[in-house]
């Protein structure tokens, strides 16, 4: 398995404006071979960048996040979340 030596931060959405892709179903993947990373939920439930996040989108982005967390379990059990503030997720010092 290849693995990269600094953290990789994936965007798993995008909302409309910006291309509207979606990866959750290649979220699972993306964690197994690039960990470890972090991946985000850029506003799907949002309206464009740099707007004002509602409760509502809020809603959304949760339950998108929880999609991704539910896929990455479903095909990857044995994959786990790195703990808060785990020293695997900081920018490498050159």
């Amino acid at each position: 398995m290849r693995r990269f030596k600094v953290p990789l931060d994936v965007h798993t959405d995008n909302p409309p404006g910006s291309g509207g892709f979606i990866r959750v179903y290649e979220a699972p993947e993306i964690v197994r071979v690039a960990g470890p990373g972090a991946l985000q939920d850029r506003e799907l439930g949002g309206r464009r960048h740099g707007q004002l996040t509602s409760a509502d989108d809020g809603r959304k982005m949760a339950d998108q996040a929880s999609i991704v967390v539910e896929m990455v379990g479903k095909y990857y059990p044995e994959l786990e979340q790195s703990p808060k503030r785990s020293s695997d997720l900081r920018l490498p010092v050159v």
